[in-house]
Formats: C-alpha cells, sequence, structure tokens
C-alpha cells in the first residue's frame, strides 16, 4: 500500500483576534450559562479565591485585564501550527471537518467565559451588598410581574455587564443603555432579546418620550460627566442629566443612583501619591473628583422628592481575617471598589492619552499596600423618586 505524506509548511503560531459576528451569539450563552450554574452564596464563598484570581489577572495580564475593564470582547481565531513531521492521511475520516469545527466552538466558548467571569464576579459581589439584587428601589420587586416595564441603563456598557444580568433576570422588562460615541464597542454582540443599546451625543440629550421609564440605573455618571456648562446652557452637565432623567420617568418612577469619590481613605503611601494624582487630573479636566458631596443637592434641585441613600466605606480586600470580621465581607466590598475606581481612573488616563503599557502600571501595588492599612473608597449609593 502507498502511504502519502503531507506536505511541509512553515511552522506558524500567530494569533488573530476577530471580532464576533453581529449574529455570534457566544458571548450572551456564556453569560446564561454563568447565571444559570452559579449560586447565591458563591460571592461569599469563593470571595477569597476570586480576589486572588483578579490580583493576578492585575498584576500578570494587564492588557487583557484592562480590556475587562473597558468591555473590550473578542475572540481569537489560532492558527495551529502544521505537523513538522510527515504525517499520514490514511485513516483521515469525513468527519474530520466537523471535529475541527466543534473543538473551534469550545475554544470559543472557553474564551468569551474567560471574559466574561470578572464581570460576573463584581454583579454577584453587587447583589449581595444590596440585599440581593441589582435594582435597589422598590420598583424592582414589582417588575417580574410587569409586562410593559422599562429600565434605561445611564452610560453603561452595552455587552456583558449590569444591562444583561437586569434583562435576564427580568425578561418582561425592556432594558435600554444609552452611551455616547467614546463608550461605544468595539464589536457589537448579540444580548438578549429584550435588551437594546443606543449612542446618544451627551447624556443630556435623550431620544426618549417624557414619561417614558419606570426606572434609570445611573452607576457611572461620576466618570462620564464634568462640572463644565456646556455652551448656551445655564446648568453643568450634571445638573442637565438629573433633569433629562426627570423628564424621562414616570410620575413615581426611580432614579437609582451609585457614586464614587477618586480619593482613598487611609492610604498608605504609595495609594496616596495615586489617588491624589487621580484627583488632581480629574479637577484639570473638568470633573469632579469628590461626587458624592455635591450630588444629593443637585437631586433635589432637579425635582426629586422621595430619597433614600447610603454612605458606605468599601475596604479593599484585606487578608483572612476571624469569622464575622470585616476582612470577611472585604473581598466583596474590595471587588465593587476596586473595578468602579480602575475603570473611572482608565478611562482618564486613556482620555489624557497616556501609553499602553504604563495604564494602570501602579494600581496592583497600591492594592497591596491598600490591603495592609485598610485602605478603603467613600460610596453613596440609593434612589430618589419622582413625585
Amino acid at each position: 500500500k502507498a502511504v502519502r505524506f503531507a506536505d511541509d509548511s512553515p511552522i506558524s503560531v500567530t494569533e488573530k483576534k476577530l471580532p464576533p459576528s453581529p449574529r455570534d451569539n457566544t458571548f450572551v450563552e456564556g453569560f446564561k450559562h454563568i447565571r444559570e450554574t452559579h449560586l447565591r452564596s458563591d460571592a461569599m464563598v469563593q470571595r477569597r479565591a476570586r480576589v486572588e484570581a483578579l490580583r493576578l489577572d492585575r498584576t500578570c495580564l494587564a492588557r487583557a485585564h484592562r480590556d475587562q475593564l473597558a468591555g473590550k470582547f473578542g475572540l481569537e481565531s489560532p492558527v495551529r501550527p502544521k505537523n513538522s513531521r510527515p504525517v499520514s492521511e490514511f485513516y483521515a475520516t469525513e468527519d474530520a471537518d466537523e471535529k475541527k469545527e466543534m473543538i473551534d466552538r469550545v475554544q470559543k466558548e472557553r474564551q468569551a467565559l474567560e471574559q466574561i467571569k470578572p464581570i460576573s464576579w463584581n454583579l454577584e459581589a453587587t447583589k449581595m451588598l444590596n440585599g440581593g439584587t441589582l435594582l435597589t428601589s422598590p420598583a424592582g420587586k414589582t417588575l417580574f410581574s410587569a409586562s410593559e416595564a422599562r429600565v434605561l441603563d445611564l452610560g453603561g456598557h452595552a455587552s456583558c455587564d449590569w444591562a444583561w444580568e437586569v434583562a435576564l433576570q427580568y425578561p418582561k422588562t425592556t432594558v435600554q443603555t444609552v452611551y455616547t460615541a467614546d463608550q461605544a464597542p468595539k464589536s457589537k454582540l448579540t444580548g438578549p432579546a429584550n435588551h437594546k443599546h443606543t449612542v446618544v451625543p451627551n447624556l443630556w440629550t435623550l431620544p426618549f418620550p417624557s414619561n417614558h421609564f419606570d426606572i434609570i440605573s445611573a452607576r457611572s455618571l461620576f466618570a462620564l460627566l464634568k462640572t463644565s456648562k456646556p455652551a448656551g446652557r445655564a446648568d453643568d452637565e450634571y445638573d442637565l442629566c438629573l433633569k433629562e432623567c426627570m423628564r424621562c420617568l414616570k410620575p413615581g418612577g426611580f432614579l437609582e443612583f451609585a457614586l464614587l469619590d477618586a480619593d482613598v481613605l487611609k492610604a498608605g503611601p504609595h495609594a496616596q501619591a495615586i489617588s491624589v494624582e487621580f484627583g488632581f487630573n480629574l479637577k484639570t479636566r473638568g470633573y469632579d473628583a469628590q461626587p458624592t458631596k455635591s450630588f444629593l443637592p443637585r437631586l433635589k434641585r432637579a425635582g426629586f422628592g422621595q430619597m433614600k441613600r447610603a454612605w458606605l466605606a468599601l475596604p479593599m480586600a484585606r487578608k483572612e481575617g476571624e469569622s464575622g470580621s470585616t476582612a470577611e465581607a472585604s473581598c466583596l466590598t474590595g471587588m465593587i471598589g476596586a473595578w468602579a475606581w480602575e475603570r473611572w481612573l482608565l478611562k482618564l488616563q486613556v482620555e489624557m492619552g497616556k501609553d499602553e503599557e504604563r495604564l494602570l502600571a501602579e494600581v496592583a501595588s497600591a492594592m497591596e499596600e491598600g490591603a495592609e492599612c485598610g485602605a478603603a473608597w467613600r460610596y453613596l449609593s440609593g434612589w430618589a423618586r419622582k413625585a
């Protein structure tokens, strides 16, 4: 019998990162898989392992960590090197192509899960901090039975984040994410059927009719809005945005908010230097480095009536402590605070044109220092109701 050998070819191990096609549902299926397989207690039971995984990502996989913070998703299509030795094709089967496609699909699914997991951990920790829900206002309890409820995700990430989780948790509710052009994702992923996303010129000019939404969630306004007044406007961006939220909310609707300050409480020398520089750069570019101090008066000026708020200090993840101690909960609070703070810092550094290799370069050591000295972030969350 004759044996035929494959032709020799140069070995190539290059990988090309390809954006998912518009109809690729790999990420949404992976997001559903994580939701369906995790337990409510996982956020606490696995807190230490998750914090350690994020610490390693921050230190050893800095680029992948930055992409996750920025909401950049993509699947790598590896070009496998051909065998350098002669290979017989005598036993080649007809279903070889099908097996290769199956292997490629499994690899893509694994990549998607690895990219989604850190965000899902942050969402689970936020749920536990809020008593088991992402919607903190009383209206969140009525969305399960409401057939035409609408939720606006103001300035959020369009894919694999808060909006997807709410859309899957409340399948009868329409969730709409709006963001500006600089927040637009590089690739459009297929999301839940009841989730939509739209690009807007700014966050105080929304393309929706009055009295339209039951809930508006604003969790990242501190990183997006400036204290300067747009041309021809008497109010600054914060006040304009809150007035627009008031217009779009239904009577009795709720604005849910969460804000973080740039400075670090009880910081060590390293973290103190980073937070001081961070606050200075924010002010020079027109942002508010301590938005928690002025946000509640802004809500009153916008016309919101009933309010409930909680002032929190979110400790950085500390070393394992006694059962029931602050160190036990610090893994949850540290994950929430670090995720919001790093996202904010990364956005500002990109806006300032900092070299990619230096983005978030000193954050890892600041986190290590903060774990030793008990550092924390100042955090304000709550809701306000339209009369």
